[in-house]
Formats: C-alpha cells, structure tokens, sequence
C-alpha cells in the first residue's frame, strides 16, 4: 500500500464517529485500496474503523485490508475485524458490524469509492449545528471504469420534506454518502436483509 497522508484532527474531534465497510469477494483490489487511502486522509480520521468480511476473502483482498489496517492503527485508530463464514449479503453483514460500533455516530464506506478528504469534517460540522438531524448524506460523482473519470452526478435532496417526497419514488440518499446516528438506526430496526433496497428500506422507516 502506497504512503498514505494523515491530518490532523480538527476542533470538531469532540465528535468521536465510527466507520463501517463490509467487503465481499468479487471486490476490486485497487479500489478497495483506493477506499481505504481516502478514509486515511480524512481532515478528521475515524476513532475505530469497523470491517465485515462477508464471506471467504481472496489473498489479494485480505493483503489489502492487512495493510490498511496497519496504517489505521498507526495513526491511532482502533481497527474492529468481523468475519462471516459465508456470503450474507449487505444487509446482515452491515446490522453485524453497526453493533460492533462503539460510537453513536456511524459513517458508512463503500470498498470502491474515494471520499473527498473533507467530507467528514463537513458531516460533523452538520451535526454539530443540528442536533435534531439523524443522517446526513451527500451529493457523489459515478463512474464506470476509474473514479477519475465521471460519468455524472447523482444528485439527491437536501432538505426534509424534498427527501420525504422522493423516498414515495425512489432512493433519497446516496448510501456511501451517509452518516448516522446509531441510536436512531436500531430504533427501526436497524438494516434488513431486502436485496439490493438495505437502505432504502431502513430510510423508509427512519423518516416514518
């Protein structure tokens, strides 16, 4: 794994947050890679960083992740390993990590996306400023081939009633985008085993 930046935290390290990732086997390497080195160079790291092995990893993806897990510690992050014996799918295996998570705010990661490096210092300032609010997410750039190159944006609503109004229709929230407070997530039941709608469906319930 390349050398890695680390910042410095901020006067918003008060608000302590955990990350959370679940990796299957038909992950990418070099993305997942990626993944990593972006949470790393975060202006305000994690306090523990959550990983669910979903399932029987490949060598390359373990020696990433061995890797990772090494730099998290270095720099202070406590790195909580869970594994499945099988493939479970997104659903159960992110309810199994979002109990290891000692904090209440949760910030997801997806294995293939890079995060901008000021993204959880802009959530935290949020939550900082609104207490009342339970996730916050963002706006993502997709792509196809390489996350240097854009194929659009995928904008979604940033206010309550627009993000009620869309989840009638669809997803309101980019899922690798958000940050949460866990004890609102448990109080609806947490994620749910729905194929390819986990959070879709746990939106549902927490805007209900």
């Amino acid at each position: 794994m390349r050398k890695l930046a680390v910042k410095k935290l901020t006067s918003l390290n008060s608000f302590s947050y955990t990350g959370l990732m679940s990796v299957y086997e038909k992950e990418r390497g070099d993305l997942l890679e990626k993944a990593f080195e972006s949470i790393l160079n975060q202006t305000i790291l994690p306090a523990y960083f959550v990983l669910v092995r979903d399932g029987i990893l490949p060598q390359r993806l373990n020696d990433v992740i061995n890797a990772a897990k090494n730099s998290f510690i270095r720099v202070g992050i406590e790195f909580i390993e869970l594994t499945n014996a099988t493939n479970l799918g997104l659903g159960k295996s992110l309810n199994k990590g979002l109990k290891a998570c000692p904090t209440e705010l949760v910030a997801r990661f997806d294995s293939d996306d890079v995060n901008l490096h000021n993204r959880m210092e802009n959530t935290l300032a949020y939550f900082s400023a609104n207490s009342n609010i339970a996730v916050v997410g963002g706006q993502i750039s997709e792509w196809d081939v390489s996350p240097d190159l854009s194929t659009g944006i995928r904008q979604v609503p940033t206010s309550y009633e627009a993000i009620k109004n869309l989840a009638q229709r669809r997803n309101p929230f980019n899922h690798m985008s958000v940050t949460f407070r866990k004890s609102v997530i448990n109080s609806v039941g947490s994620y749910q085993n729905v194929l390819l709608f986990e959070d879709y469906y746990l939106w549902i319930r927490v805007i209900q």
